[in-house]
């Protein structure tokens, strides 16, 4: 099975068991090294805070139904963590629990932004700049990066 194949079907393994966590949605999955000796990354996050105990329940939940249906061949290690702060934003759900804190934004068009996410809605973001408030749609952004401000 190649990766992108396994990739999906985690994922697909991974919604289903969600399903059952109504706070928690998943962010991506990321398969790495070659048969035999996989490391599969769940990227998971919570709409408040996402907690270790609740990595480690969800990760236990994977791995028992991963083992259950044979998923992947051979060994592999499984790891299920949040996104962290260098990943960039991918899903609404992302956006509206980061709203307050500080944005660096890569449009399509190369131009990059920078300001506080003040709301978030299905056709757009909105950001304030210094002194004025873009709403930016989601059509223009090619990546978005939690700044972090040290005090």
């Amino acid at each position: 099975m190649c990766g992108n194949l396994e990739e999906e079907k985690v994922k697909e393994l991974v919604e289903k068991i969600l399903e059952d966590h109504k706070d928690l949605f998943l962010v991506d999955v990321k398969i790495k090294g070659s048969s035999g000796n996989k490391k599969i990354l769940v990227f998971v996050d919570d709409d408040t805070s996402l907690t270790i105990d609740k990595c480690g329940k969800i990760n236990q939940e994977i791995g028992n139904k991963m083992e259950e249906v044979n998923l992947i061949d051979g060994k592999y290690t499984l790891e299920v963590s949040s996104p962290g702060l260098d990943f960039p934003l991918g899903k609404s759900r992302q956006y509206k629990k980061n709203i307050g804190r500080q944005l660096t934004i890569d449009l399509k068009s190369g131009q990059k932004l920078e300001g506080e996410l003040k709301g978030v809605s299905e056709e757009s973001i909105l950001l304030a700049e210094k002194d004025k408030v873009k709403h930016i749609s989601w059509d223009q952004v090619e990546k978005s990066i939690i700044k972090v401000l040290f005090k």
